[in-house]
């Protein structure tokens, strides 16, 4: 009579069975989306905090590559030395 009592399952029994069947595994889903979400924005982070980093220095890098060109040719223009002084203080800036 033991074994089919373990057997015997009734209509309530298989539905909640059914029931945290299912919702274990949306928890289980749910955690695991949760990790990953948490891991993209972090990989996420990182990159756009690299990137302006290094979109921030090419732009310091172009801006003191175009004052050094317009010194030197505005000294070749004009033979101004204010030009001159200029332009050392683009290549100071650009070391």
């Amino acid at each position: 009579m033991g074994e089919r009592e373990i057997v015997k399952f009734t209509v309530g029994r298989k539905l909640w069975i059914g029931f945290l069947s299912v919702g274990i595994i949306m928890a289980i889903i749910g955690v695991i989306g949760f990790l990953s979400l948490k891991n993209i924005n972090e990989k996420y982070q990182f990159l756009i905090d690299d990137r302006m980093y290094k979109v921030i220095l090419l732009e310091q890098q172009l801006r003191d590559q175009n004052l050094l060109g317009m010194s030197i040719r505005g000294y070749m223009l004009y033979g101004n030395n204010e030009y001159l002084k200029e332009l050392e203080e683009a290549h100071v800036t650009v070391k």
